[in-house]
């Protein structure tokens, strides 16, 4: 089995020279360097680069971290959320309930349902995204061609990103799943749903809002 050379740059500045298999991920590369950091790792910088941690070593290279306290580990984190929460919609409700993510509010998002939301609604829904947190499910990416994606969500009868998607100029587009249900999100993903620990949802005019932790904490 091939075997690389990384060199991997700590918060302090320190270098350290470790050997990866071509068959690491770098999330295995991160787990034995998740005690320097005081907040969870959830992207790597490779040679410069963002990647995903569930991207495979394939070369010698030189790697970093990026945490949930960085601004982009932030907006990964929420996106992660967002779709541990329509796995949990999915799952108190049917497949055929549409979320709706309005837009920002505070440290959150303004959602809403096709459908009035009652407290006891919201709480079948916080248990079932933290029984997904223990079950620790990977969020799994599927590369597609943008006319296979904007039918899928046609038939699915998520007209929003099939219009978002009409206008992709791109002919590939990411799709990822989680446990069955599969959306598209323009940018990176936490690579499991055991990191997706800090949320809560609290009600909110004729929806609710999806809070996330703020940037200093």
């Amino acid at each position: 089995m091939q075997e690389y050379s990384v060199k991997v740059t700590l918060p302090d500045g320190q270098v350290m020279a470790v050997t990866a298999s071509e068959s690491d991920t770098l999330e295995a590369v991160a787990d034995r360097f998740k005690d320097y950091y005081e907040d969870d790792i959830i992207l790597g910088i490779v040679n410069g680069r963002l990647r995903e941690l569930n991207k495979k070593i394939k070369s010698d290279c030189e790697l970093s971290f990026v945490t949930t306290a960085d601004r982009d580990g932030r907006r990964t984190y929420r996106r992660s959320v967002v779709l541990l929460l329509q796995r949990a919609i999915y799952d108190v409700y049917g497949s055929m309930t549409q979320l709706h993510v309005m837009h920002s509010l505070g440290e959150g998002y303004y959602c809403q349902l096709e459908k009035s939301v009652t407290e006891h609604d919201i709480d079948r829904i916080v248990c079932s995204m933290y029984s997904f947190v223990e079950k620790d499910l990977p969020i799994t990416k599927h590369s597609a061609k943008t006319q296979y994606a904007e039918q899928f969500f046609k038939e699915k009868g998520l007209h929003d990103k099939e219009r978002l998607l009409h206008y992709r100029r791109s002919s590939r587009v990411n799709l990822y799943e989680l446990d069955g249900v599969v959306d598209y999100f323009y940018g990176f993903m936490a690579p499991s749903t055991g990191m997706l620990k800090y949320f809560d949802i609290v009600p909110y005019e004729s929806g609710f809002v999806l809070l996330f932790p703020g940037a200093n904490s």
